[in-house]
C-alpha cells in the first residue's frame, strides 16, 4: 500500500511537472512572436502619443509580447493611417488614432486614401477627453460670454489658435462667429504644443485644442481656460463652465481615441487585443496617467468606437457643409 501510494504521488509531481514545462513553453513562444507595431499619426510628446505609451506598456504586460510605438506625423494623422489601410492583416500592425483621421479628414480631404469604415476594423475605444477654449491671461474673461463682450469691446477681429486647419477646432471657430456675430478667425498650427507655446507668449490670445495641451499651464497661471466641451463640468475644473452653458451648443460629446487595425485581420486576433486592451484600461496606473494628461480612461468594444466614428461624422459632417468648406 506504501509503495502504491508513493508511485501515486510520483504521477502527480510528473504531471505538474508537465504542466509547468508547458507552461513556461507557451510563454516564451509568446515572448519570441515579433512585436507589435502601434502606429501613431502625430510626433513624440502630444497627448495621443502620450496615451500610446501607456497603453503600449499595458498591453505588452497583457500580451506577454512586445507593443511598439510607431511615429508616422503628418497631415493630422493622414499618413499614418494610409500606412495602416496597406498595412497586412497579420495582426503585427495597429494604429491609435484621434477622431480626426477617422471622421474629419475624410470629409475635408478629396483623395484621402483610405475608408475609415471599410479598410479598417475598430478595436476598442481607450479614452475620451474634452476640447477646451483657453485666453492669455491678459484677456478678461472667464467665460464664452465675457469674451465675446471683450472681443466686441476691442472692435478687432479674435484670433484663434487651432492645431490644424480644417479640422474641429477650426470649424469650432466659425461657430463661436457666426453664434455671436463677432470677428473671429482661426489662426492654424502644426500641433497643440506650438499653438499653447504662442497663446501663452501673447502671439494669439485665445486658443482651441483638446484640454491636455492646457492644464499644465493653466496650473502656472500662463492661459486660462474658459470652456470644455461635454455634457458636463469636469470635476477637476468645477468652475470652468461647459459650452453649451456659455451659449454655444454642439459640444456635449467628448472626442475620443481608439485602436483600429487593418481590415482582415482575424477575429481571433482582434478579440485577444480587446481583452488585453480592457485589462490595461481597468488599471489604476493607466488611468491615473490619463486623469494626469486631462484625459478620461475608458474602454469600448468595437460596437461603440464604430459608433463614435458614425456619429461624429454625421454631427460635424453638417457643421462642415453649413460652413461652406470646400475640400482639397
Amino acid at each position: 500500500m506504501n509503495h502504491f501510494r508513493k508511485a501515486r504521488r510520483v504521477a502527480a509531481a510528473l504531471v505538474t511537472l508537465a504542466g509547468m514545462l508547458s507552461f513556461a513553453g507557451g510563454a516564451h513562444a509568446q515572448q519570441g512572436q515579433p512585436p507589435v507595431n502601434l502606429l501613431v499619426g502625430f510626433p513624440a510628446g502630444g497627448n495621443v502619443d502620450s496615451v500610446a505609451r501607456h497603453l503600449a506598456t499595458g498591453m505588452q504586460n497583457a500580451l506577454g509580447r512586445s507593443v511598439v510605438v510607431d511615429n508616422r506625423p503628418g497631415a493630422g494623422g493622414q499618413i499614418a493611417m494610409q500606412l495602416l489601410a496597406r498595412s497586412a492583416h497579420d495582426g503585427r500592425t495597429l494604429m491609435l488614432s484621434n477622431e480626426h483621421a477617422v471622421s474629419i479628414i475624410p470629409m475635408t480631404v478629396r483623395n484621402v486614401g483610405y475608408d475609415p469604415l471599410k479598410d479598417f476594423v475598430p478595436v476598442a475605444t481607450v479614452t475620451t477627453l474634452p476640447l477646451a477654449l483657453a485666453v492669455h491671461p491678459s484677456v478678461k474673461a472667464n467665460n464664452i460670454q465675457e469674451l465675446v463682450a471683450w472681443a466686441k469691446a476691442r472692435n478687432e477681429p479674435l484670433n484663434v489658435g487651432i492645431p490644424a486647419p480644417a479640422s474641429q477646432p477650426d470649424f469650432a471657430v466659425g461657430l463661436l462667429a457666426k453664434r455671436f456675430d463677432i470677428k473671429a478667425a482661426a489662426v492654424p498650427y502644426r500641433g497643440g504644443a506650438p499653438m499653447v507655446a504662442d497663446l501663452m507668449g501673447g502671439h494669439v490670445l485665445a486658443g482651441l485644442t483638446g484640454i491636455s495641451e492646457f492644464l499644465p499651464h493653466q496650473k502656472a497661471g500662463a492661459v486660462r481656460i474658459i470652456a470644455v466641451s461635454g455634457p458636463e463640468r469636469l470635476a477637476r475644473l468645477p468652475s470652468v463652465p461647459t459650452f453649451s452653458e456659455g451659449g454655444l451648443p454642439g459640444f456635449e460629446e467628448r472626442t475620443f481615441m481608439g485602436v483600429f487595425a487593418p481590415a482582415g485581420t482575424p477575429p481571433e486576433v482582434i478579440t485577444r487585443y480587446r481583452e488585453a486592451i480592457r485589462s490595461v484600461v481597468a488599471t489604476p496606473a493607466y488611468r491615473q496617467a490619463l486623469d494626469e494628461l486631462g484625459l478620461q480612461a475608458f474602454y469600448g468594444d468595437g460596437t461603440d468606437l464604430e459608433g463614435r466614428v458614425r456619429h461624429t461624422t454625421q454631427t460635424w459632417g453638417q457643421v462642415i457643409r453649413d460652413s461652406g468648406f470646400v475640400s482639397k
